[in-house]
C-alpha cells in the first residue's frame, strides 16, 4: 500500500510501547527475534529494561515469543543469563548453537575429496555462514 503510513521510533521504549498498545498483536500468537542482540543494546542497558517492563506488564499472559540471538557468548550470559540483566529469571530456553563437526558438513553434499573437505572444514571453521559461501564449482 503506497499511501501506508510505516511508523518511525526514536527510541527502543517507543517502539515497544506502540508494539505494546497493539492489542492484537500482543493476544495473537507472534515471535519477536532480535538478532545481533549484543549490538543493538550497545553499552547501555535500555533495551533489556525496556523488553523486562514489556515482559512483565504486557506479555506475562500472552502466547508472544521472544528469541534473542546474539554471537558474543560473554555478553549474552552477563546482560541476559546473569542475576543483575534486566531479563534475569524471564528466560524459557537457552541454546547455545555450535559450529558444525567436520562429519556434520557432508550433509552440503559437496563432489569434494574428503582431503579437500577437509581443507575447506580447516579453513572455514563449521561455521554456516562460512560454508554457504563456498561456490561448489
Amino acid at each position: 500500500m503506497p499511501n501506508m503510513l510505516i511508523p518511525t521510533f526514536k527510541s527502543f521504549r517507543e517502539l515497544f510501547q506502540f508494539i505494546n498498545n497493539i492489542n492484537p498483536f500482543i493476544k495473537g500468537d507472534y515471535i519477536i527475534a532480535l538478532d545481533e542482540f549484543p549490538l543493538l543494546c550497545g553499552n547501555d542497558d535500555e533495551l533489556a529494561s525496556v523488553l523486562q517492563y514489556s515482559i512483565d506488564h504486557y506479555w506475562i499472559d500472552s502466547k508472544l515469543k521472544l528469541v534473542l540471538c546474539g554471537s558474543s557468548i560473554p555478553f549474552m550470559t552477563e546482560k541476559v543469563l546473569s542475576g543483575d540483566s534486566p531479563l534475569y529469571g524471564r528466560l524459557t530456553l537457552s541454546l547455545e548453537i555450535k559450529p558444525f563437526k567436520l562429519w556434520e558438513i557432508k550433509s552440503y553434499n559437496w563432489q569434494y575429496s574428503i582431503e579437500n573437505i577437509t581443507i575447506l572444514y580447516s579453513i572455514l571453521g563449521g561455521i554456516p555462514k562460512y560454508l554457504n559461501s563456498v561456490d561448489s564449482s
